[in-house]
């Protein structure tokens, strides 16, 4: 919906950074569409925003409650904009869909005319979907206290000392003028002053961000500095340039993330940490490549877990159509009467027992149905192995029963192996269970 969205690779791991700071205020350097923005709220940070587009100072303006200032040239775009009942989206609306036209607005042969012909002309159903899309989508359901509408560089320097910084600058020439072009065309407005980022300025500058105070920067730019800062570096592949994580705070954990080739897509959004589940939220499960939940382990496993890729095929669940946790299932590894789980794991989220959540819905019979078709066995229930040096795992237990320890003496390791019986309650019955158990322990 937005544009300047921060991968989720990078997401999840400023997730896990920001875990450990134990400040208030969090100051983010381009704040683009806003997604660490929200991140850092969600973790309970006081969170100051920057940007130089229109576009990042109007979706502010939403935020903050504030009157967007600004007017538009365009008479096609002005007749369509005063044409729509007021709300608290109409800017942002305007601007999404000149963003759209963008793209149509040459008008120099039929395939354009007839693309910007179709926005033009059922701009207003655009207008009422986006306003659906926003409150069901809870897209503006987060806090900022405040809004910088300059420079990053200055937004920066003059916070030093008093918050972390986060900020994704661009390392391109003229990008913000290439990305904007049409919208300077259209809307006439107060423009933010900030200076032209020189990509071979780069180096200086983040020496100075990274040496000076506590700051983490994000980049498709290598930087000639001292390896200490670097905290990860993510492949993400498909064309698009490797990135960088630069890091003056809680860096001495590395991180090195690579998307597998040919990786099927999750055609999902991750679910939101904030998401409460409540008696409306609909449960859901599907069958996926193995791929896919052997790339998402990097992401949400604990570094300290000792896993290894594999498994024939994998099991996503979602809450309302979003994803909160993934299974994988080996045939190798089963018994005659029991399905092994190679690895089972939930994102990250703000919900309580999430992950024996996923082990209570393992159970379901939907589950039972589908792992018996997928090895053409039919089993009784799950079994699946943990290692650890203490003498239960807390999460296993409950929905699994210990059946073995087998120590080793000589890593002080155990491996611990868990068992249960399929309970033949559906998907849904047993998710309701397991709210009735949260709800009570509230």
């Amino acid at each position: 919906m937005f544009t300047g969205t921060t991968p989720p690779e990078v997401r999840n791991l400023l997730n896990e950074v920001l875990k450990e700071y134990k400040g208030k205020d969090v100051y983010i350097g381009c704040s683009g569409n806003f997604t660490v923005d929200r991140l850092a709220h969600y973790r309970g940070f006081n969170v100051r925003s920057n940007d130089v587009s229109l576009y990042s100072k109007i979706a502010s303006d939403v935020l903050l409650h504030k009157e967007s200032k600004f007017e538009i040239e365009h008479p096609v775009i002005k007749e369509i904009y005063d044409s729509w009942e007021p709300s608290r989206y109409k800017d942002m609306i305007i601007m999404l869909l000149v963003i759209k036209l963008s793209d149509f607005k040459k008008l120099n042969n039929e395939f354009v005319k007839t693309y910007w012909n179709y926005y033009v002309d059922n701009s207003k159903q655009f207008y009422d979907n986006t306003i659906e899309k926003f409150e069901k989508n809870e897209v503006f359901n987060f806090e900022i206290k405040d809004y910088f509408d300059g420079d990053f560089v200055e937004h920066i320097r003059n916070k030093r000392g008093t918050g972390l910084g986060i900020l994704f600058p661009p390392t391109y020439k003229g990008g913000y003028e290439k990305l904007f072009a049409f919208i300077d065309e259209v809307f006439v407005y107060e423009e933010a002053k900030y200076e032209m980022f020189e990509p071979e300025e780069a180096d200086e500058l983040f020496r100075e961000f990274l040496e000076e105070d506590e700051n983490i920067i994000y980049t498709d730019h290598q930087l000639k500095i001292d390896d200490k800062h670097l905290l990860s570096k993510l492949r993400i592949g498909g064309g698009k340039k490797d990135i960088f994580i630069y890091s003056s705070f809680n860096n001495e954990k590395k991180y090195f993330i690579e998307k597998k080739k040919n990786r099927p897509e999750v055609n999902m959004e991750v679910l939101e940490d904030s998401y409460e589940f409540t008696k409306d939220s609909v449960v859901k499960v599907y069958r996926v490549n193995k791929d896919i939940p052997n790339h998402y382990k990097q992401l949400y496993m604990s570094a300290k877990v000792n896993y290894t890729e594999g498994g024939d095929f994998g099991i996503m669940f979602t809450v309302d159509e979003k994803v909160f946790g993934f299974a994988s299932m080996s045939k190798m590894l089963s018994t005659n009467e029991k399905a092994f789980i190679q690895s089972d794991f939930v994102v990250n989220s703000d919900q309580k027992q999430l992950s024996k959540l996923i082990l209570i819905l393992l159970k379901s019979k939907e589950i039972r149905k589908l792992i018996n078709r997928e090895f053409k066995h039919f089993y009784l229930g799950l079994k699946t192995s943990v290692y650890t040096d203490k003498p239960m795992s807390m999460k296993y237990r409950g929905p699994f029963k210990k059946t073995m320890t087998e120590p080793n003496k000589k890593t002080g390791i155990n491996k611990l192996v868990y068992e249960c019986e399929y309970n033949n309650k559906t998907i849904q019955q047993n998710f309701e269970e397991w709210l009735k158990r949260i709800k009570k322990q509230k």
